[in-house]
């Protein structure tokens, strides 16, 4: 395989692998992007979920530690360049947020270097709201099409409704707002009514699910879920991906650090974190 890409050009052989890999998509469709360790091992697990072993997908970290542009912006329209028949459904706690970020992956789909990647994978040449005599594919803030392929992409609120939308990938990024809704147990418990009668039950066979969350309360959606998991053995088993701020024991083997060690010190310092934590253990 190495040895195939050394007859490519440099910029071939970056085609090539933003092609085979999500970092490298990320990379080249981005190039601003400044990748530190988590984010590459967030991607390889994101992969495995996206088309290997993994079905069940928890990842688990602080807000604005570049979680929303892997698992919600690049990895749905990497998935879609691998496989544009590929059915998305992503949901987070608001319907405003879900079509922003609904947005932000036809945004990535429309540019030059993703076309360069994937020239295949193609979006309707404007936003329409109903398929005209099979000549027209979807494209709004709710749902997208994928051109001359069965791929689609739809996006909710918390509570919002996805019936008739069946999925292959499932993607729930931050289904909580934050502390007060966290600390809600009338949102608690309209989220698990949520997943299960209405998310759950969009999944066709195979279908892979993944909740991004920063943790707020043991009761919420992954913890019921984790905690379901222990109890039941027939119950969906979960891989989970943990990145505390700070390092903490035991260290899983996929985190390179030591206890007390700041996840991003080029953005997050050490200083910074201990600075936000004595003012608040809990924030």
């Amino acid at each position: 395989m190495i040895e195939s890409l050394k007859a490519l050009d440099p910029k071939e052989v970056k085609k090539e692998l933003a092609r085979r890999h999500l970092i490298d998509f990320i990379k080249y469709t981005k190039p601003d992007y400044f990748v530190n360790w988590h984010h590459r091992v967030i991607c390889e697990y994101y992969e495995r979920w996206a088309f290997g072993d993994i079905d069940r997908l928890m990842l688990f970290m602080p807000p604005q530690n570049g979680k929303t542009e892997i698992v919600s912006r690049r990895g749905p329209a990497w998935i879609f360049g691998k496989n544009p028949d590929a059915k998305f459904i992503s949901c987070s706690y608001g319907a405003s947020l879900a079509s922003s970020i609904n947005r932000d992956v036809q945004r990535v789909i429309d540019s030059d270097a993703y076309r360069e990647v994937f020239s295949e994978t193609i979006l309707s040449g404007k936003s329409v709201r109903t398929v005209t005599a099979g000549s027209s594919y979807l494209r709004n803030t709710e749902v997208f099409e994928i051109v001359d392929h069965t791929g689609r992409y739809y996006c909710a609120g918390r509570g919002g409704g996805i019936s008739g939308h069946p999925m292959t990938h499932g993607n729930i990024d931050d289904i909580l707002k934050g502390r007060e809704e966290a600390e809600s147990k009338s949102v608690l418990d309209k989220t698990w009514e949520w997943f299960n009668g209405d998310f759950y039950s969009r999944q066709g066979k195979n279908a892979k699910i993944l909740i991004t969350a920063t943790r707020w309360n043991e009761e919420d959606l992954p913890g019921k879920l984790l905690k379901l998991a222990k109890e039941d053995s027939n119950a969906p088993q979960w891989t989970v991906l943990n990145f505390p701020a700070i390092a903490e024991d035991p260290i899983p083997e996929y985190d390179p650090r030591k206890a007390g060690e700041p996840l991003w010190p080029d953005k997050y310092p050490l200083s910074h974190l201990l600075q936000v934590r004595a003012l608040s253990e809990y924030d």
